[in-house]
């Protein structure tokens, strides 16, 4: 799987077209701060290293970036337009505990194919 390819995906997992919006830079973030050992054990470091994400881990990342743009819009409005901020925000974090806890029992992760020319 390309990087491309693992960003459609955790793009999927976080629903980042749905506010609060995650953008293509805080996707290729996430995706690089939760690369993990690939296949064969190998590291970023190691030669021959084929990138591997925790796509999992990745979307508990995405998901509390979202709690936290929820959380700057969390207003109480006299009118009570504040309770539905409130909900999204709410949402957010249990999504992001479900990713955390998922990351927790297992790893899954998306490897990048090897060209050969």
């Amino acid at each position: 799987m390309t990087k491309d390819e693992a960003k459609t995906q955790l793009s999927r997992m976080v629903s980042a077209t749905v506010e609060p919006l995650l953008d293509n830079d805080e996707l290729a973030q996430l995706l690089d701060t939760n690369l993990t050992f690939d296949s064969y054990g190998r590291g970023t470091g190691d030669g021959g290293y084929i990138a591997t994400w925790n796509l999992n881990n990745a979307a508990a990342d995405g998901w509390a970036m979202k709690a936290g743009k929820a959380s700057a819009k969390n207003q109480v409005i006299s009118d009570g337009r504040g309770q539905a901020s409130a909900y999204l925000y709410l949402n957010c974090v249990r999504l992001e505990k479900l990713y955390r806890d998922k990351s927790k029992q297992g790893i899954t992760t998306l490897r990048l194919r090897s060209c050969w020319f």
